[in-house]
């Protein structure tokens, strides 16, 4: 149907002026105009031929099956022309329809890619009260179960979260288009995006403690390294995405807030070796992430909102807390002296670092 959509342009693009009744001055430029515009159209078909192909995988119940297609969807959706073409001919709906038929119990990566897909290049165009069948198959996609179990294929561990993540991010960081930057962060939120970034945080971070380091644990903590950066940004000057960071509960006891101290002095209290060049104890890749921590931590304590403000500080100050924050303190020192900080962090961690050394 799509074929017969491209060829109906095709015709009508016939209807106007031909070669016979072109002036002989303009006839070179006519036949160049056309020889492009067939070459423009050819591109258009290719490239929806490839989005329903990887679109008929999608309906495949084979695991590596949908895994490919949905990695071969990623890589033409970023492309702005490929995407405008899947978005004229209404694959976007499609795509979403279809992942959200999916039985989740063994790839959770798959889930998350398929949620952050949506969040990432439908809720532009659907948006918070778009089309209810896509709305049912987001809160399928949030709510499908899923196991750590798992392991997909690397092609799509390193490609498909690294696209997705570093494309959300650069849309939340615009600084050219502040209204559109916030727009994204109230997207993520709205949409289940921003949910979907925490469980990837939380499907990642039991890599900070594998005792046998694998090339599977260098992804994880990448992935958990984007995340922590696209976490940052959706809630910096954003009370509405931080005020549901703070609400989260990681467990019974433990709310997101606690859980990201908790971590930072994981990493604190150990070395990670993953091949990378010690720099004094701590490797480059952890000290990476105690940054991103430190700095999302540090964004809560001076949010303009009071009452967030206050809340984080409580869980700086819970007694409860005390032994990772004496293990944050001695992290921070010792990367506050390494020179290696980047300038627009040096502030942030000498910031927290004085507010945690506050505390008795």
């Amino acid at each position: 149907a799509a074929m017969l959509v491209l060829g109906a342009g095709k015709g009508q693009r016939s209807t106007g002026p031909s070669a016979l009744t072109t002036p002989p001055g303009n006839a070179k430029a006519a036949a160049a105009g056309t020889v492009m515009e067939a070459q423009e159209l050819g591109e258009q078909v290719r490239w929806l031929d490839d989005a329903l192909y990887s679109l008929d995988g999608l309906r495949i119940r084979d695991a590596s099956v949908q895994s490919a297609s949905l990695l071969s969807l990623l890589e033409l959706s970023a492309r702005p022309a490929t995407l405008a073409v899947m978005k004229q001919h209404g694959l976007l709906p499609l795509i979403l329809e279809t992942a959200g038929t999916w039985q989740f119990t063994a790839s959770p990566t798959l889930k998350i890619c398929a949620a952050l897909f949506w969040a990432h290049y439908c809720a532009a165009d659907l948006g918070p009260s778009g089309e209810p069948g896509a709305l049912v198959s987001l809160e399928r996609l949030a709510s499908a179960p899923h196991s750590s179990a798992s392991r997909l294929p690397s092609s799509l561990r390193r490609d498909a979260p690294a696209l997705l993540l570093q494309a959300l991010t650069e849309r939340v960081e615009d600084q050219n288009d502040a209204a559109a930057a916030l727009a994204w962060k109230e997207g993520l939120r709205c949409q289940g995006g921003f949910g979907i970034v925490a469980q990837t945080m939380l499907l990642c971070v039991g890599a900070l403690t594998d005792t046998s380091p694998s090339e599977d644990t260098v992804r994880c903590l990448w992935t958990l390294h984007r995340s922590l950066v696209l976490f940052e940004a959706a809630t910096f000057a954003c009370p509405e995405n931080a005020g549901e960071a703070c609400a989260m509960q990681v467990t019974s006891r433990c709310t997101l807030l606690a859980w990201l101290v908790q971590m930072v002095a994981t990493l604190a209290s150990q070395g990670l070796r993953l091949g990378l060049k010690k720099d004094g104890g701590l490797d480059e890749g952890a000290k990476d992430l105690i940054v991103m921590y430190a700095s999302i931590l540090l964004g809560f304590v001076v949010m303009d909102d009071s009452s967030l403000r206050q809340h984080a500080e409580e869980i700086l100050s819970d007694p409860g807390l005390r032994r990772p924050i004496q293990s944050i303190r001695l992290a921070l020192r010792f990367y506050s002296g390494t020179g290696a900080l980047m300038q627009e962090n040096e502030q942030n961690l000498t910031a927290l670092l004085q507010s945690l050394e506050a505390e008795p």
